[in-house]
């Protein structure tokens, strides 16, 4: 009979990866919410410059990169589902409609009126 042991990596490498899918399921549990990124060291007991690492390693960006990232593709849904631009921007929690559309642009290269409605 074999026993494995965990070793003291694989502690540790499974501690990282509860605390990456903590502040993964944070981010997208408050997207329709303003967080304060400052709030996640106190969820994973860390700082922010050693969580920000971890999370990169997992999901190849910062949390300050995903966030955004997530609400732009939460957008896109609530479009297609014929909710307006101002609404979309204001359910999402953005500063303004303006900021949204800019934001919305930069990272799919359309504006937020194309995707209105439409099945792209």
């Amino acid at each position: 009979m074999m026993v494995l042991h965990n070793t003291p990596e694989a502690c540790i490498d499974n501690q990282k990866n509860d605390i990456f899918e903590t502040i993964r399921a944070y981010l997208e549990d408050n997207l329709e919410s303003d967080i304060d990124m400052s709030e996640l060291p106190d969820l994973a007991n860390m700082r922010y410059d050693k969580l920000s690492r971890l999370f990169q390693e997992r999901a190849g960006v910062t949390p300050h990169q995903y966030y955004p990232d997530r609400k732009i593709k939460k957008a896109v849904l609530l479009l297609r589902s014929g909710l307006s631009v101002k609404e979309t921007s204001y359910r999402l929690c953005f500063d303004s409609p303006y900021y949204f559309s800019r934001l919305f642009k930069k990272k799919t290269g359309e504006s937020p009126h194309c995707f209105k409605g439409t099945g792209k």
